[in-house]
Parts: structure tokens; C-alpha cells; sequence
């Protein structure tokens, strides 16, 4: 359920979210990244669901997350990861 509602959050900031298997020479977990004029995220695939949910939530938060409507426990979660 957090991972649904961090992509839906991730919508609202008009972000997309992939969750794909990245090159091991990447060397990332995931990240935002910019193509031409759209934004994405790109979490890999391979992590456990907890790891991919706290990457998000971090990308989430430094992207102003505080300006759309995140549901109450989301918001705490976020918080507290």
C-alpha cells in the first residue's frame, strides 16, 4: 500500500515512477532523473520492497512533497524514514 500511494504521490508532483532493472555499472538504487522536459524516477527492480519504498520516499521529500495532499499516515512515514 505505501508503494502505491508514494506513486500516486509522485503523479501529483507530475512524476513518473519506473521500476526497472538498472545497469550495474549505474551504480544507484534509484534516482530522479530528467528527460528533456519530463521528470522520472528510476527505482530498481531487484530491491526488496521496503528499500525500494524508503529511496522513493526520500526522492519524494526533496522534491516538495509538502505541497500536494499525501495521505496522513504517508505524511508520518515519511517522517519517521
Amino acid at each position: 500500500m505505501i508503494w502505491e500511494d508514494l506513486c500516486e504521490a509522485a503523479g501529483r508532483l507530475g512524476v513518473e515512477v519506473r521500476a526497472e532493472i538498472l545497469d550495474d555499472e549505474a551504480r544507484t538504487s534509484g534516482g530522479l532523473v530528467r528527460l528533456g522536459n519530463r521528470h522520472l524516477i528510476l527505482i530498481e527492480s531487484r530491491l526488496p520492497l521496503a528499500r525500494k519504498n524508503r529511496i522513493l520516499g526520500g526522492i519524494l521529500l526533496s522534491c516538495g512533497i509538502e505541497t500536494i495532499f499525501v495521505p496522513p499516515y504517508l505524511r508520518q512515514w515519511l517522517e519517521s524514514h
